[in-house]
């Protein structure tokens, strides 16, 4: 690696409290310069500078002003000022004029922990950015950890890829898995390409999984994508992995450094964490990279704040793109810094143009750096085939792919642990034609060779004989240097003690043993090639296909049954067949076992597309379509977006290519044979010539024909679901009125026996059926001619399943399958009944992309009312969204619908929720305007509820404006319709904001009074959030008669209500005045505490009523002496923030 820059340490020490020294080490053992200075990392106006740039990140916002400038001049100032800014300035000079640059590498002593976690990545000299300069990389090194340089690497990059998302998770918390997994696909699939990079992903998380693909392969990359967390009861940082059964295994940040000390291989690990997770600079990684660069990782990458989607995919494809060119880890980090500051990709460059301002994740990324060119490449040399004259491989005529594998570790895994462990003796792997039986099975044989003393691989044909596979053994035993069975073969001795011979011999000499294309001596394999045909009403069908489950020729049944039963120890066998079976006839059930070989996933996919030239080049996925929520709908009620110029019609994906021909990797081999003479586009405009010559490849016309009846029927059925089913789901659509899910067993044995599903373990013993892509197109297009089955019917049949599904798990997903079943077949009123229903929780959950995804649609396809409710349901989203001008169109559409119909109801209600939008922006005379236009058309129409209303809420603009006589006679008036009416929720309401109002006229007796009547109805209702407003209000009013205790108990309670109902504001609202009952009684440590808490979220919500806390904060700083203040506000501060 040719050295392009210089280093400069700048290592910082802790001298006294908020004293520090910065200083750069001398040749002589000395400092060549050094620089005190003073800075204070405990003050709130600090914890609010850090809160604020991490908001920047998280909020998606651009910054439109400089304070990351003033706060990375700061930082400058601080740290690199005197002597020790004179010398980084001349030593940077001394590079440029060498054409080099200057590392800069920050060095905390472990004595001032609280420097560590301050972001020195936003360092600034007045000109720009340290870190977004090609010649001022900046890395991290904790002082007193050594330089270490590791030699250069012999082999390509091999990265291994994590990502956890366990099942039980909260929901707003799970990781979109596949999401990330494209996410990263997409950045490295150049690379791939180029062959720089070799990836792999673990099929999940779990802790084995994990040290199973890093006891395999010697990888230089570790990539986690998960969750850091901080246990607050063993004051330890965690990372979340997964157990066997997908949920939540917690595994410390010891116990993570524990696991890769085992893996010297490892040059860098990458630690990224989504967007609900703990980051760098907080306490789920808290130490982690000081921890696995003490035990000598090389590097560390970490990141700081969230980062979006695109902004991660271009990251790491500069980031990585750096490393396979051979550049230094910080000079690479640096270009993708510098490619996410210019804003490279489309989205980001959509999102920095009009508006101005700039992105400031650049800053995100954390690099922990020993060793620079840790992953740097000198020249790759060839891997050295292991040559072992005493243990043969002989693969007969079976084929072997000797590069390009791709995928099936899973199962790679199950045969080497069933193989190694002793405890199975035979593996049958099952599959559709083509879909990489004995690739998998030569590759398992070449992993494990070194376990047996040879591999043999027998090809099975319809004529094979027993004494046809016993002569093969034989002449391989004889390379092997066994000639034992040689007086054996040509004796006159019946078969069955040649076998039992043969037998013998293999258990003693360990042979790993291959019998490959085994369909052909099944009874299944011979009826398919045969082209067998048995009469549909054939009521003996079900007895015809029981034979063919097993081996055609009885003296072959017969001898393979003997050699498997005989041979416990010693030798193995792996059987490859398109169908499955048993060769023991169910007497080895625990020894022998099954794997249903399915699709490869997506990212092996790619990996396989990869593999042709002609395929490589296309996107992984569509690129972005630019940033920003999805297009408000505009007209009443014209579908969103019409009108417009029509949408450029994107490339073919590697995705889309996924989506028609699954992860069957001969049907892409089929399809890029093609496109090498026609081109891609032309081959997937007749897509249908590539499934022609699959079907004959596959005989997916035969096998559909030697299928019973009623298995046939599930297939047609089952091609219907998008998703792979459950069982249930598989019984219910199968079912009719008079036996809604009828039992299958025999059916579902039938078509995984036959190939035509797979079956899947989810985790958690869940279990599910995939049908591969080519059998579910074909499925379908016999469905289409089969006059019996209707597809409509069938579609809202799934649609149904999953409708109870989802009453029963409460899982958003099975609702959202639901509504794509309904979607699909036009069922848009049933579809948007579903939308109207959940999406509130996707609001809540932060799905809003999806939310304002599923809104538009139901706009699109919906008419007249429902369509105009559908749009007020995306304004109140934008409203929650603080889009009060996007809220406040739609709501104008919707009132200008309902006005053109006449429903001056529906008039008046979009005017009060328009008021509520000018409301919540403060602009109470436009909020007063809209609510007496309600009222005028609710008297109008003679709608008391709505009169009511309006009423209360004119009531509520003149309480804010100080008229507490007029909002008192406002709230009466709509007291006195809500009685009339029976209206409780809407009494206690008005109650409620009559006790405020006497309340504030000092009227203590009335308003409890008030508040008490108020809180017996919401606890009546169910109300939660009416009685904890009401309590509330009702300690307000002990804490101003001197009740202390019993206003503090009331606050808490209030507290409790508050914080089952998530609602952050109100929560804040009550841990400040719980402070001030601390306060009171004298207790400033824990006034303190709620006082912190409350600014904490009022910050976080950008509420302005953080002035007010900081003003309470700064009375209590009076009380107390300033030295005792400082040390609890940093202890309050730091349990805070771990809470």
């Amino acid at each position: 690696m040719t050295t392009t820059h210089q280093d400069f340490d700048l290592c910082l020490e802790k001298t006294a409290q908020h004293e520090f020294v910065a200083y750069v080490p001398g040749d002589d053992s000395g400092r060549a310069a050094e620089h005190a200075f003073s800075l204070r990392t405990d003050t709130l106006k600090m914890r609010e500078e850090l809160q604020r740039l991490e908001a920047y990140s998280l909020h998606k916002e651009l910054v439109k002003d400089d304070f990351h400038v003033q706060f990375g001049r700061m930082l400058y100032q601080a740290a690199l000022g005197g002597d020790v800014g004179t010398l980084f300035t001349a030593q940077l000079e001394e590079a440029r004029e060498a054409d080099m640059g200057l590392c800069l590498r920050v060095r905390v002593d472990e004595g001032a922990p609280e420097l560590m976690n301050l972001p020195w990545e936003f360092l600034h000299d007045g000109d720009g950015f340290l870190v977004t300069r090609w010649e001022t990389p900046l890395s991290r090194l904790p002082l007193g950890i050594a330089r270490r340089d590791k030699r250069p690497l012999e082999h390509i990059l091999r990265m291994l890829v994590v990502v956890s998302s366990p099942l039980d998770l909260p929901e707003h918390r799970v990781l979109n898995t596949e999401r990330e997994q494209e996410v990263i696909l997409a950045a490295l699939d150049k690379l791939q390409r180029k062959r720089l990079l070799d990836i792999d992903f673990c099929e999940d998380a779990a802790l084995d999984t994990i040290q199973d693909y890093l006891s395999e392969l010697e990888y230089d990359i570790l990539h986690f994508t998960g969750h850091g967390v901080f246990n607050e009861a063993k004051k330890r940082g965690e990372l979340l992995l997964e157990d066997e059964q997908g949920n939540m295994q917690p595994l410390t940040n010891d116990e993570f450094a524990a696991l890769l000390r085992g893996y010297p291989s490892l040059r860098l690990v990458v630690l990224s964490a989504c967007q609900s997770a703990r980051t760098a600079n907080n306490d789920g990684y808290a130490g982690l990279a000081h921890r696995l660069l003490k035990q000598r990782v090389p590097a560390v990458l970490a990141m700081q704040y969230a980062v979006l989607d695109e902004a991660a995919t271009l990251f790491a494809d500069r980031f990585y793109t750096g490393l396979a060119n051979n550049k230094p880890l910080d000079v690479a980090l640096t270009e993708a810094r510098l490619a996410l500051r210019l804003g490279s990709g489309q989205a980001l460059q959509m999102t920095k143009g009009e508006e101005g301002g700039e992105r400031v994740d650049f800053s995100t990324a954390v690099l922990f750096l020993n060793d620079p060119g840790c992953v740097s490449v000198a020249q790759v040399r060839p891997e050295a085939e292991e040559v072992r004259l005493d243990r043969p491989v002989d693969w007969s005529t079976v084929s072997v792919m000797e590069k390009g594998f791709v995928g099936r570790r899973r199962e790679l895994r199950r045969l080497r642990h069933g193989f190694t462990s002793g405890r199975q003796r035979a593996f049958i792997i099952h599959g559709l034609g083509g879909i990489g039986k004995s690739v998998l099975a030569t590759r398992a044989a070449t992993r494990l060779r070194k376990n047996f003393r040879g591999v043999k691989a027998v090809r099975m044909t319809a004529t094979t004989r027993p004494e046809d596979i016993l002569s093969e053994l034989n002449a391989f035993l004889n390379l092997a240097g066994v000639n034992a069975f040689n007086q054996v073969i040509h004796a006159p001795a019946p078969l069955e003690s040649k076998t039992g011979a043969m037998a013998q011999i293999l258990t003693q000499v360990p042979l790993l043993l291959i019998f490959d294309n085994f369909e052909d001596v099944l009874g299944k394999g011979q009826a398919v090639r045969e082209g067998e045909s048995v009469k549909r009403e054939d009521v003996k069908r079900e007895e015809v296909r029981g034979g063919l489950d097993e081996i055609a020729d009885p003296a072959l049944g017969e001898f393979f049954e003997q050699l498997v039963k005989s041979v416990a120890q010693g030798s193995r066998f792996l059987f490859t067949t398109r169908y499955d079976f048993d060769p023991a006839r169910g007497r080895l059930t625990g020894e022998i076992e099954h794997i249903s070989l399915g699709e490869l996933p997506f990212p092996m996919a790619v990996q396989c597309m990869n593999n042709h030239d002609v395929l490589a080049p296309l996107p992984v996925i569509p690129p972005p379509a630019g940033a920003g929520g999805t297009p408000a709908p505009t007209g009443a009620p014209p579908p969103v977006g019409a009108g417009g110029t029509p949408a450029q019609v994107p490339p073919l994906t590697k995705r889309e290519l996924y989506g028609k021909l699954g992860g069957h990797p001969y049907t892409i081999d089929v399809f890029a044979r093609r496109a090498r003479v026609t081109g891609v586009a032309d081959v997937w405009l007749e897509i249908e010539d590539v499934e022609r010559e699959m079907i004959e490849r596959t005989l997916l016309n035969r096998i559909y024909a030697q299928l019973p009846p009623r298995a046939q029927t599930l297939l047609l059925r089952a091609s219907i679901l998008e998703e792979a089913p459950p069982l249930e789901a598989l019984q219910w659509m199968m079912g009719d009125e008079d036996d809604a899910s009828p039992a299958i067993d025999a059916e579902l044995k039938a078509l995984l026996g036959w190939g035509m599903l797979s079956r899947q373990g989810i985790g958690q013993g869940e279990v599910v059926y995939p049908m591969h892509a080519l059998v579910r197109d074909y499925a379908r297009r016999q469905l289409a001619g089969e006059p019996a089955e209707d597809e409509t019917a069938l579609l809202l049949r799934a649609a149904r399943f999953w409708e109870l599904q989802g009453r029963q798990s409460k899982d958003l997903g099975d609702w959202l399958r639901a509504r794509d079943y309904y979607y699909r077949v036009g069922g848009y009123r049933e579809a948007w009944h579903i939308v109207d229903a959940v999406y509130d929780y996707l609001v809540r959950w932060g799905h809003i992309e999806l939310t304002i995804k599923l809104l538009n649609e139901s706009i699109k396809t919906l008419e007249g009312t429902s369509k105009a409710v559908a749009m007020g349901n995306l304004a109140i989203v934008y409203k929650d969204m603080g889009d009060y001008k996007m809220a406040l169109e739609i709501y104008e559409q919707v009132k200008e619908f309902f006005a053109d119909i006449g429903d001056k109801s529906k008039v008046a209600y979009m005017l009060g929720n328009i008021g509520n939008v000018h409301l919540g922006q403060g602009n109470y005379l436009e909020a007063q305007a809209s609510y007496e236009e309600c009222l005028e058309i609710s008297r109008e129409v003679e709608d008391k509820s709505s009169i009511a209303k309006a009423l209360h809420q004119l009531g509520r603009i003149h309480q804010e404006q100080g008229n507490l006589g007029e909002a008192q006679a406002k709230y009466e008036q709509s007291l006195a319709i809500e009685v009339e009416l029976g209206d409780k929720s809407g009494i206690a309401k008005s109650l409620h904001q009559l006790g405020r109002i006497h309340q504030e006229q000092g009227n203590l007796g009335e308003a409890q009074a008030k508040y008490e009547q108020s809180l017996a109805i919401e606890v009546e209702l169910g109300d939660k959030r009416g009685i904890a407003q009401s309590l509330g209000q009702l300690g307000r009013i002990h804490q101003e008669q001197g009740n202390l205790e019993e206003a503090q108990a009331k606050w808490e309670q209030s507290l409790a209500a508050f914080g089952e109902l998530g609602a952050k504001l109100e929560i804040a609202s009550v841990l400040g005045n719980l402070g001030g009952i601390h306060w009171e009684q004298g207790s400033y440590r824990e006034a303190l505490e709620k006082y912190v808490q409350a600014l904490m979220l009022f910050e976080q919500l950008g509420s302005p009523d953080a002035e007010k806390a900081r003003d309470n904060l700064a009375v209590l700083r009076e009380e107390m002496e300033e030295e005792a203040f400082a040390a609890a506000l940093a202890e309050v501060v730091q349990r805070t923030a771990e809470n």
